[in-house]
């Protein structure tokens, strides 16, 4: 016990009145028990730092010196890698915009842009927006801080730029005023940045000065732990000993464990000749000096001498279980330090039960903290930029003003060990309304709008083909549900109505039976219309969506037949007899030699019992046996093989005549429809199509310039230098003067219409009309590589907006046939061979097949002969009607005409959409 000691003081007291002694003293034990041991220091435990701000002289250079060490680790420690890319993986890697103004079509537009923007948002066009965002991550964990540059490319778009850590101010220089604090310059008024130095890396690693940045264009990533702090320390400044303990520690314990393995046994001396070891062995190493080891041997016996013995050490049993737990130890202290659980980051293996899910919950809330910095400090600022200078820059014409940024980044889905459970709590919050179905999908990194298109195209799809092979859709997938049984409707029940004396009584036949008299009709009454009515709604409010939308496909298969009505959809008894002979052969056939697929089979069936058809599967049965009429040359089909048994499976030749019939009485009916009023063109009321359109444009007719408004001086002059003038000739060259921009009210009006919404602004301020060469909404201030002389068409010369492919030839071109190739050469295949055109023509031909074997290796390429005719009925159309221009705006020729006729065919032989008049006029060549 420590004796307490008394000054002189308490003494006296003491000597005077003891009892007064003994309180004071105990008075004086109590004044120094109740303090804090934390505030007490020895030689053990050393005392804190000197109190100081965030930003100090020492700041910025342990800022470096962990920066140094952090990255060391990161390159050279498995576990501190791992880290920085769960947090990459977890944090950025599935960063998703989702537009979230009240107007879809405005969400779907800026949606498309910005998705177009991210994947080329890198100024250095090495990276795409979700790189950008994990390797800034990483580097604002492992170094500190990460900076982005918001700058504009040649062409005047904006674009990222990175900035690690290192160059952000001079590393090497004491920053010793308060308004320049690691090359952030400050404000000494408010404390905002104003500026931010940024320097050069050589690859000596040599930094000099580079520029000073405006903060209004600089976009800093860190995370602050003090109020006063402007740059970031790495997050494993608390870990950095532990890992270069663990680093340093296991390579000891790998040295000891191979010494451990390289003893196999030892010889012990008591004998006092220890230190003659010379005739222990006569091996000698590369200095001749000798090994005083003794070589192993199998089957060998060794004879000792008195006092010696032989041990055999212990199997390597390095590291210890000791160490394993202490190494554990210090894996904690480094998973701690980040904010993240051990057994998520080193051993998934130590989670159970309770336990499990609370340290994954732990490890999504730290990922959503650092995507909520992320989302704060770099994407929402970018994001409200870019997408506000695509819409001054007329980038995104169909927009909503200031709204038009607002929006969420989806980030991926959560982390989550038990996503059952989870999901099935996220169902029920959505039934009770405690959630909406927007925010749990975007819990999940999905954009809710996307996601129902999507499943709406997947629940079509499965209809479809359980349509086409005669199947419930249920079976195929569960996100289509069977169909419930259709609702019987009670018929009303005619009243009674009592013979009156006038009407004769009726007569019975031989066997007594009574013969009903023909009755009118009865009218129900309003009350049984009531309860009839009262009925439906109650059968149709038991309907899910999915049989309300079937209801609804039905009703809209009955317009299209009423569509065609007065066309016989009825097969006649040819093909009846036909499919019914196709399945009987096919019965008596082995397996191997049995045709038709499931879907032949049903249609051979549908034909035998005569069943009415639908337009669509007449089309398909047109299809199919104009494709396969060449297996009627099989040399199996006189033998009724596979081919005979499809064929005739189909309706063979009188299903065959049957179909074009009735097809071409559609293709007259449609044509009639078509030819009432048209509607407004789709790129006027759908912006994929027009932003699709209005790229083709761009690509392949330079339309621009993207900024009307600016100079754009390099742009004017390659347009001048593409139309052969001056600049100020070519700047008067606009789309409001071309001859191909409607601005006819018609046009103006479907433009508004697709706008919607402060249509009527957006069509004057823009000044818009519609590209009649390139089917889009285009601004008449810019211009493109096609600009023909004689524009816009209006109200008033709305003669001119033919189809620029129907302008008619000149005189001096309306010629048919000529010396070396009389009219009708290209009428028919078997004088293909006889067209002569020029050798630079037949080797670009020869260029164009070899091109489709490479880009179709599993069709086969048309032949030379099949090329030429197509160029020279090209050739020939070209005297009747062409485009002024073609290729970009170039001027057109008879050569380029025909050429692009080859594409044409070409594109239709390798499978590609091409318009149905293409089709009918060559089609005979495939």
């Amino acid at each position: 016990m420590k004796k307490i000691s008394l000054n002189l003081i308490d003494r006296a007291v003491a000597l005077v009145n003891p009892q007064a002694g003994v309180q004071r003293a105990i008075a004086r034990a109590k004044l120094t028990h109740f303090d804090y041991d934390a505030t007490k220091y020895n030689r053990e435990r050393k005392g804190p730092s000197v109190l100081q701000g965030a930003e100090s002289y020492r700041t910025g250079y342990d800022r470096i010196e962990l920066m140094r060490r952090s990255r060391d680790l990161a390159e050279n420690v498995g576990l501190v890698r791992s880290i920085l890319m769960k947090f990459a993986s977890h944090t950025a890697a599935n960063v998703s915009y989702q537009a979230r103004t009240s107007e879809p079509a405005v969400n779907t537009d800026v949606e498309a842009f910005w998705s177009e923007w991210w994947d080329n948002c890198d100024i250095s066009t090495r990276h795409t927006g979700s790189t950008l965002m994990q390797v800034a991550v990483m580097s604002m964990l492992r170094d500190g801080d990460f900076l982005f540059l918001l700058i504009r490319d040649n062409n005047g778009d904006l674009k990222l730029q990175g900035i690690e850590a290192d160059r952000l101010g001079n590393p090497f220089q004491v920053y010793t005023s308060s308004e320049l604090i690691g090359g952030i310059h400050i404000d000494q008024e408010t404390g905002a940045p104003t500026a931010y130095d940024i320097f050069a890396r050589s690859i000596g690693n040599a930094y000099t000065f580079q520029q000073k940045v405006s903060a209004s264009q600089a976009f800093h990533l860190y995370d602050p732990l003090r109020i006063d702090q402007y740059r970031g320390i790495s997050a494993f400044h608390t870990a950095i000993n532990d890992a270069q303990d663990i680093y340093d520690i296991i390579n000891f314990e790998k040295l000891s464990a191979k010494v451990a393995s390289s003893q196999s046994a030892i010889v012990l001396r008591n004998n006092n000749n220890a230190s003659d070891l010379s005739d222990l062995t006569a091996d000698t190493n590369f200095d001749n000096q000798a090994i005083k080891l003794e070589t192993m041997e199998s089957g060998k016996v060794s004879y000792l001498e008195p006092g010696e013995t032989i041990q055999f050490p212990d199997g390597p049993n390095r590291p210890s279980g000791a160490f394993a737990e202490f190494h554990k130890i210090l894996l904690r202290n480094i998973c701690l330090g980040v904010g993240i659980p051990y057994s998520f980051a080193v051993d998934p293996s130590a989670m159970s039960g309770p336990t499990a899910r609370l340290e994954m919950q732990q490890a999504g809330r730290t990922f959503r903290r650092y995507q909520k910095l992320l989302d704060d400090k770099i994407l929402k600022p970018i994001k409200n930029i870019v997408i506000a200078d695509a819409v001054a820059r007329g980038l995104i014409e169909n927009n909503a003003g200031s709204r038009t940024t607002k929006g969420i980044f989806n980030f991926g889905a959560n982390v989550s060990i038990d996503l059952g459970r989870e999901s099935a709590s996220a169902i029920s919050e959505f039934k009770t309304g405690l959630r909406t179905a927007a925010d749990i999908y975007a819990e999940r990194g999905q954009d809710f709008e996307s996601a129902m298109r999507q499943r709406a195209i997947e629940a079509k799809l499965i209809k479809d083909l359980a349509e086409k092979y005669g199947v419930a859709p249920e079976t195929i997938s569960d996100i289509v549900p069977p169909a419930p049984p259709q609702p019987q409707f009670p018929a009303p029940t005619p009243k009674p109505v009592a013979p009156t004396k006038d009407e004769p009584e009726e007569d019975e036949d031989e066997d007594g039976d009574q013969k009903p008299i023909p009755e009118d009709p009865i009218e129900p009454s309003s009350e049984e219309l009531e309860v009839k009515k009262k009925d439906i709604e109650e059968a149709l409010a038991s309907l899910d969506p999915a049989s309300i939308k079937m209801l609804i496909q039905g009703m809209m298969g009955g317009i299209e037949l009423g569509k065609y009505d007065g066309i016989d959809f009825t097969p006649p008894q040819g093909a009846r007899d036909a499919a019914k002979r196709a399945l009987e052969v096919r019965e008596t056939k082995p397996p191997s030699q049995r045709g038709m697929t499931p879907v032949g089979i049903a249609r051979a069936r549908d034909l035998q019992n005569g069943v009415k058809l639908s337009p669509d599967t007449v089309r398909r049965m047109l299809s199919f046996l104009a494709r396969h009429e060449v297996d009627k040359k099989g040399s199996t089909f006189g033998e009724q093989g596979k081919g005979w048994q499809a064929w005739n499976g189909w309706g063979g030749d009188a299903g065959y005549s049957w179909a074009k019939k009735v097809v071409g009485q559609m293709e007259a009916r449609d044509t009639k429809e078509l030819a009432e009023p048209a509607s407004c063109p789709i790129a006027t009321q759908d912006v994929k199509t027009n932003l699709a359109n209005r790229q083709t444009a761009v690509d392949d007719a330079n339309y621009g310039p993207a900024n009307p408004n600016e100079p754009n001086e390099d742009y004017w002059k390659a347009k001048a230098d593409e139309f052969q003038g001056d600049i100020p000739t070519a700047k008067k060259m606009l789309c409001g003067n071309c001859a191909a921009f409607n601005q006819t009210s018609k046009l103006l009006g479907c433009i508004k219409k697709g706008i919607g919404e402060d249509a009527n602004e957006v069509a004057v301020g823009g000044d818009l009309g519609y590209c009649e060469i390139f089917d889009f909404k285009c601004a008449s201030k810019r211009t493109c590589d096609a600009w023909i002389v004689g524009g816009p068409i209006t109200d008033k010369k709305e003669e001119l907006a033919r189809p620029l492919a129907q302008t008619p030839a000149p005189p001096k071109e309306r010629i048919k046939g000529s010396k070396e190739n009389p009219k009708g050469t290209a009428s028919t295949r078997s004088k293909a061979g006889d067209i002569e055109i020029s050798e630079q023509n037949e080797e670009a031909l020869k260029n164009k097949i070899a091109e489709f074997k490479k880009d179709h290796p599993k069709k086969n390429a048309p032949s030379l002969g099949a090329l030429k005719k197509v160029f020279r009925r090209g050739a020939g159309a070209f005297s009747t009607s062409f485009r002024p221009t073609i290729s970009g705006g170039k001027p057109n020729s008879r050569n380029a005409w025909a050429m692009a006729r080859v594409n044409k065919f070409l594109k239709m032989a390798g499978g590609g959409e091409v318009k149905k008049s293409y089709r009918e006029a060559d089609g005979d060549l495939l």
